[in-house]
């Protein structure tokens, strides 16, 4: 695992060669940054850059246009064919997975504004942050997972395939009739097991789309970035979760004891104590910054391309009267076309992906 930067406080807006003239002109992603956590308003914008965050928020800034393409869609309440439930759900889906790829990069500016202290005291507060971060990272893997399976859903064979899995997760959450229902069992964990079913359940689709989402899927479940996070997950939420380096702490090692012995040598007992330094969370802050920004970076490019190919198959999903385009400035364009005649094969989606 990488690093992460050490920058120096005070951080000034003209301390760091702004490479990019949208930061330095426009400041397009300030609106998108939460106005107060930590760090001073006006350095946020130059921190997303040299903290490489860039590519995290426009990849949040691409799921707002994927959430606001759902609103051709019309409201559950008067939909009146059998995918519309089910697509604007998977679009509004896209959303919050946008919102929190925000909330990762702002704690991730905060953490990295507390570094730049120095300052001993900080480190508690840049835990606090890493972990936040880790905690919506691994939210947004989990919601991915589920945006695929509520847009494949749309069709009714598709889940019919997921519903004859062996997985029991997948066939159950496939039983569901209602995507927005708050029932956990419709609802999927992003682990290998469940993206490979999910992947075979479906691999009779002729749609290159799909399996473009379903791919993604099971690499995302499989990569180290993502095993490491849920391990350093497991530790915190579940496990000890070591104090940090600053506390006093108590750990195996720490501390003395002496022998206590009579006036003739002989050890009556043993005297212990507290006072030597507590090293047991000496590297938790690092490996916990590390950890999480590395799998935040593998989650966003997943995103990307889920997304994007989920873009691509609403044609397939809504067996042909609806389409998305993504037009040379990034907008979507959608259309509907009803009572047109489609086919398997005459669909674009399986277009080579440029």
């Amino acid at each position: 695992m990488r690093g992460t930067p050490r920058l120096r406080w005070p951080v000034r807006e003209d301390a760091w060669p702004v490479t990019d003239e949208r930061f330095a002109e426009s400041r397009q992603y300030e609106w998108m940054m939460p106005r107060r956590l930590a760090a001073p308003g006006q350095v946020r914008p130059v921190l997303v850059e040299v903290l490489g965050l860039v590519s995290v928020l426009d990849t949040a800034e691409w799921c707002y246009r994927v959430r606001s393409a759902g609103r051709s869609l019309p409201p559950d309440a008067v939909a009146l064919d059998s995918y519309s439930r089910w697509l604007r759900f998977a679009h509004g889906l896209a959303g919050s997975i946008g919102e929190s790829l925000v909330v990762c990069a702002g704690c991730e500016v905060e953490a990295a504004a507390l570094r730049a202290t120095d300052e001993p005291w900080t480190e508690i507060g840049e835990r606090f942050f890493s972990i936040a971060a880790s905690q919506e990272t691994i939210g947004v893997g989990h919601r991915l997972i589920n945006l695929v399976q509520r847009a494949l859903s749309a069709r009714g064979d598709y889940r019919g395939f997921m519903r004859a899995s062996s997985d029991r997760a997948l066939s159950t959450g496939a039983s569901n009739e209602d995507p927005r229902t708050d029932s956990r069992a419709a609802w999927l964990s992003l682990n290998v097991t469940t993206a490979q079913a999910m992947k075979a359940a479906l691999r009779d689709v002729p749609h290159l789309s799909v399996h473009r989402m379903l791919d993604e899927l099971v690499d995302l479940a499989r990569s180290y970035e993502w095993q490491v996070l849920n391990e350093v997950r497991g530790e915190v939420f579940h496990r000890s979760r070591p104090e940090s380096s600053i506390s006093s702490g108590l750990d195996g090692e720490s501390g003395y004891a002496h022998a206590i012995k009579d006036g003739a040598g002989n050890p009556i007992g043993i005297s212990v104590g507290g006072w030597q330094r507590y090293a047991g969370g000496d590297t938790r802050s690092q490996l916990e910054a590390a950890a999480t920004r590395a799998a935040l970076d593998r989650v966003a490019g997943a995103v990307k391309i889920i997304t994007t190919a989920f873009v691509t198959a609403i044609e397939p999903l809504s067996c042909g009267p609806r389409r998305a385009e993504v037009q040379p400035n990034g907008r979507i364009r959608t259309s509907h076309q009803i009572g047109r005649r489609w086919s398997e094969g005459d669909c674009r989606c399986c277009a080579p992906s440029t």
